[in-house]
């Protein structure tokens, strides 16, 4: 793969074996692959997934060998090459013997990969052809000159053009396009002492050779058009697991399957919605027109005054991307529209190929469990930003009526520490609420089995937990009555996303009177009792 050009067979085996991973496809069965492989090789910014095909890969790793090559290595198989097949020739210009190596002739086929991305960095300008080398911008001048360019100046270096350090253009006026002009009077050139001529890579920022940007110019040479500046690079940037970013990329290519594709395809009997069995199943129609749809929308608490009213790229778009719809709640909506939608789609998947119809209230409590999830990876990456330590912790908790029904709440953010001293910590908070409220009968749930049997044993350890757990102790002496028990992590999501929201707030607790948004529905699940799936 390093050392010598694979035969397309071999590239094409090690392709066919990666989309098969890709797509999750075993050798036995045949299941579709929904894009093009070329499409998926494409950079991210461009509208692909940033993997590397075998063959472009294998080239580049090649182009490499070249560019060491080129830039005059002193690598002692540099210098073998060298006096062996070079003598006084260029290495841009040479040609393959019958006597060449399999890697010296892999090497040469290549470097028309080094002239993709090769300028020339001027110095004194007598190594630079004028008008056969790029040196200006990324194409050579005889390629942009306006008119056909006299004999007597094809053959000029540089250097002609350049007098007392300082560039006479004047001999080029008419011949190429004022812009070029421009661009040519912008190079800088030495002032001080004598600076020899040297080529650079032009796709990096700091010159230097590397395997990705041959890539990413092979790639861009295969482009009809090059996609605007941030149409695609945002999907990989939400802040969510990178299945639903697959999901939403897929999404955005319109390429998962839906009935109305697969019946193109000729893999469904009919194009039309399984659910409300009326419209074809478009992916608009799937995720928000369905009245089932609709039914788990108009169960949250927020939608922006447009939501039914965009299409389906720009719906996508403005409701995915937490910087288009306001500040700290848009982390929040942002977080639940992705969370519903992956559960839009696999509720769907089920009914479709394992018969089983997800209620809708059964969604909502999917999203709402992977909607903190992904507040907890947002709130992370925030401190990774800010190069604040990664390993914040939050706590948080709400006190209940007899009947569930919601009383007060509160969120701290605790700070650096374990999630076991946050788990004690959050559970010294909410005695204190309770207190405070007059609170005297209590049944404490906790979904951290180590800290209910800690706080059970009413041993006060010597370690780091024991200020917690002696101020938990005396605070449960305070209530007439109270019961300390353990809950499942279903059992407990309305705490769950209640220290999602520490993760938001400074340093101290906040309390909640009133229920925060998008809580209602965890409440609302939990009052009815709604059974919760385990994964």
């Amino acid at each position: 793969m390093q050392t010598v050009l694979l035969p397309s067979s071999i590239c094409s085996e090690i392709d066919t074996l990666n989309r098969k991973f890709l797509w999750a496809v075993d050798m036995q069965s045949n299941k579709p692959h929904l894009v093009n492989w070329n499409d998926v090789c494409l950079p991210k910014k461009y509208g692909g997934m940033g993997l590397k095909s075998a063959r472009d890969y294998n080239k580049a790793l090649i182009a490499k060998l070249g560019w060491h090559m080129l830039s005059g290595s002193n690598k002692l198989w540099c210098q073998a090459f060298t006096y062996k097949y070079l003598h006084s020739n260029s290495f841009l210009n040479c040609n393959p013997t019958p006597s060449s190596s399999v890697t010296w002739r892999s090497i040469l086929k290549c470097r028309d990969m080094l002239r993709l991305g090769i300028q020339w960095r001027v110095g004194s300008g007598t190594q630079i052809q004028l008008w056969h080398d790029v040196w200006a911008g990324n194409s050579k001048l005889l390629d942009v000159a306006l008119s056909p360019i006299p004999h007597h100046l094809l053959d000029l270096p540089v250097a002609a053009i350049i007098n007392n350090s300082k560039w006479d253009l004047e001999q080029l006026t008419g011949l190429l396009p004022d812009h070029i002009l421009q661009t040519i009077a912008a190079i800088p050139l030495p002032i001080a002492g004598h600076l020899e001529d040297s080529i650079y890579w032009y796709n990096s920022s700091q010159g230097d050779f590397s395997v990705k940007s041959v890539i990413q110019l092979l790639q861009q040479s295969r482009l009809p058009d090059i996609p605007e500046v941030g149409e695609w690079a945002w999907i990989w940037q939400l802040c969510c697991p990178e299945r639903v970013k697959l999901f939403v990329w897929l999404l955005k290519k319109e390429r998962i399957l839906t009935n109305s594709v697969r019946f193109a395809r000729h893999m469904a009997p009919t194009p039309v919605c399984p659910r409300c069995e009326q419209s074809p199943e478009t992916p608009l129609h799937l995720l928000r027109d369905c009245y089932y749809s609709r039914l788990v929308w108009d169960a949250t608490n927020f939608l922006p005054g447009d939501f039914f009213q965009l299409d389906f790229a720009p719906w996508l778009r403005k409701n995915s991307s937490k910087s288009r719809m306001g500040p700290r709640a848009s982390d929040s909506w942002s977080s639940i529209f992705l969370a519903t939608i992956w559960y839009l789609w696999k509720s769907r998947n089920k009914l479709i190929f394992e018969e089983q119809r997800v209620s809708p209230l059964a969604i909502v409590q999917q999203a709402s469990k992977l909607a903190w999830e992904i507040q907890l990876a947002f709130a992370a990456k925030a401190t990774l930003i800010s190069k604040a330590p990664r390993w914040v912790t939050a706590a948080g908790g709400l006190l209940r009526d007899h009947l569930g029904h919601w009383y007060h709440g509160f969120a701290t953010n605790v700070g650096i520490t374990t999630s076991f001293l946050a788990e004690l910590w959050g559970c010294r908070e909410g005695l204190k609420l309770a207190i405070s409220l007059g609170v005297q009968q209590l049944i404490l749930e906790m979904d951290s089995l180590l800290a209910v049997q800690q706080i059970q044993s009413r041993k006060v350890s010597a370690g780091a937990a024991s200020v917690l757990l002696n101020d938990i102790c005396l605070l449960l002496d305070s209530f007439s009555s109270c019961l300390v028990q353990h809950t499942l992590r279903e059992g407990n999501y309305a705490a769950d996303f209640m220290a999602s929201i520490g993760h938001t707030i400074d340093l101290d607790t906040t309390f909640f009177p009133t229920p925060p948004t998008g809580i209602s529905m965890i409440l609302q699940s939990d009052c009815i009792g709604a059974m919760s799936l385990r994964y």
